[in-house]
């Protein structure tokens, strides 16, 4: 369980959740932590076309299944961004 808040950002891909997510941190002197580069390291992939391209979306989701639910469950407070999908 986080220690203290974590805010959950959700949108469409390119809505501003990145944007948005980086300058509420700021103001409240938390961390920030954007979901996709999470991702993108479990899997591998320097991309998240490469990824798609190596692993399709199926292997995406499970990719970010896995990396969301560490991080809920983990310590990880502050603003989470959440990939668009």
């Amino acid at each position: 369980m986080a220690s203290t808040p974590l805010l959950l950002l959700t949108g469409l891909r390119c809505s501003g959740k990145t944007t948005l997510g980086a300058a509420v941190a700021a103001d409240c002197r938390v961390t920030f932590t954007d979901l996709d580069p999470l991702v993108l390291a479990e899997l591998g992939a320097s991309s998240v076309g490469q990824a798609f391209e190596r692993f399709g979306e199926t292997g995406w989701r499970q990719g970010e299944a896995a990396v969301l639910r560490r991080a809920i469950e983990g310590d990880l407070s502050g603003v989470l961004s959440m990939g668009g999908g």
